[in-house]
């Protein structure tokens, strides 16, 4: 019996993607979450955009009282 390290996805070794120390991990996790929120705050940007596009009244039509 030969034991062969883990493999992630792919075939690739695990631990060519994992840090061995703790705080390598920490900054991983850290830089993904600020990609992810980066991500978010852009989606939300477009978002409010468009519902502000659709929502607010042509400015070439004067109001009616």
């Amino acid at each position: 019996c030969v034991m062969t390290p883990p493999q992630g996805p792919g075939g690739k070794m695990a631990s060519s993607n994992n840090p061995r120390k703790f705080s390598e991990k920490i900054a991983l996790h850290n830089q993904k979450q600020a990609e992810e929120t980066a991500a978010f705050e852009e989606v939300m940007k477009d978002l409010n955009i468009t519902r502000a596009a659709r929502v607010s009244p042509p400015f070439d039509k004067p109001a009616r009282c």
